[in-house]
């Protein structure tokens, strides 16, 4: 039986689909009513490498306003504040989940381009059992 997941989520698009080839800092996300964060990164067709790629950036906020990196106990898996760099061939045409687990009320994602980068990419928050489903 199929069962809606509309009102057991929460998503917002943080990153519209675009060609990034610049740094690019997503929306924040206001985590008052959420139990849980995670980013969904999509990025499209690109040779990444160590020397041409992308890291994916957890910072937090009190304010919306003044933003530092996530400390290592604020994420799941990976090395903070950057948890996760696109730098192989097999990071490209997929999507990458960054997860956050800290206590500060506004968090974003920062794409942070490193050498010579174009590709087609997105970014959605996701959230599981939000105990306010803020709108769409």
């Amino acid at each position: 039986m199929w069962k809606d997941i509309k009102f057991k989520t929460y998503h917002k698009q943080v990153v519209v689909p675009a060609t990034v080839t610049a740094d690019v800092n997503s929306d924040s996300v206001d985590t008052a009513d959420l139990n849980s964060l995670g980013f969904i990164v999509s990025v499209g067709a690109f040779s990444f490498s160590n020397a041409n790629r992308i890291d994916l950036i957890l910072q937090h906020s009190d304010d919306n306003s003044n933003w530092t990196g996530v400390a290592q106990e604020n994420v799941y898996t990976g090395t903070a504040p950057v948890v996760k760099s696109l730098q192989a061939a097999s990071d490209a045409s997929k999507t990458h989940l960054v997860e956050y687990r800290g206590g500060k009320r506004y968090v974003r994602l920062v794409l942070g381009v490193i050498g010579i980068v174009s590709v087609p990419a997105a970014v959605v928050a996701v959230s599981l059992d939000a105990e306010k489903n803020p709108p769409l």
